[in-house]
């Protein structure tokens, strides 16, 4: 039996399109594949820069605006070959808060685009960024923030009960707390539209602590990304480090929790690395920490 469930949950510990720098999606998801890999996250979008110095360099994307309905073809089928798939909204230079409409309106549309591709994937969830307050800020944006997540986040709930599946807002770091994220998620008021949990953004907001979260919201989980954190009194908190780097998290209190709440979707490694090959391999050393945590 021991074993058996290790391998499930080894099929569930994956990798995300974000931390894997390259140049093609298809050729990186075909080596994730043959790499051992049965879960990513998925990030329909192409961002122009992620890591590095003086340079920074891409990480793998596509353009949904400009892909070939062949291409995109091609993308959804070796996505298919996943067990484990969530799609993930863009990350870069989009704001569902911003005082910019023309940047909120860009931002709709892009997430509605992403949708569809999710969709499109068969995909059982989607996720996004929810929409951000300027730091340092007052009370006043974080409301404003609240509110246009609310907003936004009831077209999401009623496109999810339309196409079957879920979907959920990530926790960021300085927003939202696990309180604010309650009241969005409270508001919206659906069972399709929860939490993408992400484990190392904790050590950035003020509370600091996965369990918090876990028992707070733990039953709208819908999604669930894991990076190691550290800390150093000079600087902070550091995070997207591989688990053999983690100083803060308590891994194995995360992963009987998640047990506990019979969690069975993907658990998703984003971790900053120089290049492909270097990522599968911090992805096969911080899976199998979480094997071990598990036991």
């Amino acid at each position: 039996m021991a074993t058996t469930v290790h391998a499930q949950l080894a099929e569930r510990i994956g990798v995300s399109t974000i931390c894997m720098p390259g140049d093609s999606m298809p050729e990186a998801l075909e080596r994730a594949l043959d790499e051992g890999f049965r879960s990513v996250d998925l990030i329909p979008h192409h961002c122009d820069r992620n890591l590095g110095w003086p340079d920074t360099v891409p990480p793998i994307g596509i353009d949904l605006d400009e892909i070939t309905p062949t291409e995109i073809d091609r993308v959804i089928g070796i996505v298919q070959r996943f067990p484990y798939y969530n799609i993930h909204g863009p990350a870069t230079d989009i704001n569902l808060a911003s005082h910019n409409r023309g940047i909120t309106r860009e931002t709709r549309r892009q997430y509605h685009q992403v949708f569809q591709f999710a969709v499109d994937c068969g995909a059982a969830s989607v996720t996004f960024h929810p929409g951000m307050p300027p730091e340092p800020s007052q009370p006043g944006e974080h409301r404003h923030a609240t509110e246009r997540n609310i907003e936004f986040g009831k077209e999401l709930a009623d496109l999810a009960e339309k196409h079957d599946l879920d979907t959920g807002y990530e926790n960021l770091g300085l927003y939202p707390d696990p309180d604010q994220m309650q009241q969005i998620i409270d508001a919206v008021g659906s069972d399709r539209l929860g939490l993408h949990f992400d484990v190392g953004h904790v050590w950035l907001d003020p509370v600091k602590d996965p369990m918090v979260w876990l028992r707070q919201l733990g039953r709208h989980l819908v999604a669930v990304h894991m990076h190691g954190a550290f800390h150093r009194p000079d600087r902070g908190f550091v995070n997207h480090q591989t688990l053999e780097q983690d100083g803060c998290t308590d891994l194995r209190a995360v992963m009987r929790a998640l047990d506990d709440l019979d969690y069975d979707r993907g658990i998703n490694l984003e971790l900053h690395a120089p290049d492909l090959g270097t990522y599968f391999e911090f992805c096969r050393r911080s899976r199998d920490i979480l094997i071990r945590a598990a036991t």
